[in-house]
């Protein structure tokens, strides 16, 4: 079984909504959902929170998690990529003896995240001997409807439906599915040979559906209040866990 490190990504420079990743939603700071999904899924080996900023780092510990490092400033800014701040968890590891197979990205934006969700991806990981498992959801707009607007106000296909394609009624449409962002397992080999495609999934990536409610991801201060309302729900016992 191969050995799997959550890292979960939380610096303190977040622009939408300042200091967004301990701002509080429903009785806690948003990156401890994330954190409490990990702690609480079956077969994740350590889970980490990645911060350049100590006030999360204090927060993420109380909440259970390991800060082991303050991630570098050259890892902290605005156009670094995820797949580079996971690599730098794994070689740290590595430099102290304590060896990963895969390493787990997991967004605090996604507070409504279920246990069970992580647990089916390490899961699937496993069982397909994958070298990459992502989550994804229904589209909210189907491909077949997208439209490429013209410079003169036409509108075009933006994706061709192919021939025998049902488009009418909803109901009977081929299900189209998007990455929600919300976790990206990889193994150790895809995160050493990035290349140029840092959100390399390899040829052959699986995925885990995750519900609409599911897949909120707190972005902007409008995302807070959607994600308040489904955790409120699901506190007073009107949803559980999707």
């Amino acid at each position: 079984m191969r050995k799997v490190l959550a890292v979960i990504p939380a610096r303190g420079g977040s622009k939408g909504i300042p200091r967004k990743n301990i701002i509080d939603i429903d009785g806690k700071p948003l990156v401890a959902y994330s954190i409490e999904a990990a702690l609480n899924a079956k077969n994740i080996d350590k889970v980490i929170v990645s911060t350049d900023d100590e006030e999360i780092a204090a927060i993420a510990k109380s909440y259970g998690a390991e800060v082991p490092f303050l991630r570098p400033p050259e890892l902290s800014g605005d156009n670094i990529t995820l797949a580079y701040v996971v690599l730098h968890a794994l070689q740290w590891y590595d430099e102290r003896g304590e060896v990963f197979d895969a390493v787990m990205s997991l967004q605090p934006t996604a507070p409504l995240i279920s246990s069970q969700t992580l647990t089916d991806v390490v899961s699937l990981f496993h069982a397909k001997n994958a070298k990459a498992v992502t989550t994804v959801c229904k589209a909210p707009t189907h491909p077949y409807l997208a439209k490429r607007l013209l410079e003169d106000q036409e509108i075009e296909a933006f994706v061709a439906p192919p021939p025998g394609a049902v488009l009418f009624p909803r109901q009977k449409r081929e299900p189209a599915y998007v990455i929600n962002g919300a976790v990206y397992l990889r193994d150790r080999e895809l995160l050493e040979n990035l290349e140029a495609n840092s959100y390399n999934l390899g040829s052959k990536p699986y995925a885990v559906v995750m519900s609409s409610e599911e897949s909120v991801d707190v972005n902007e201060p409008f995302d807070l209040n959607i994600a308040a309302f489904f955790l409120q729900k699901r506190r007073s016992g009107d949803a559980g866990e999707s």
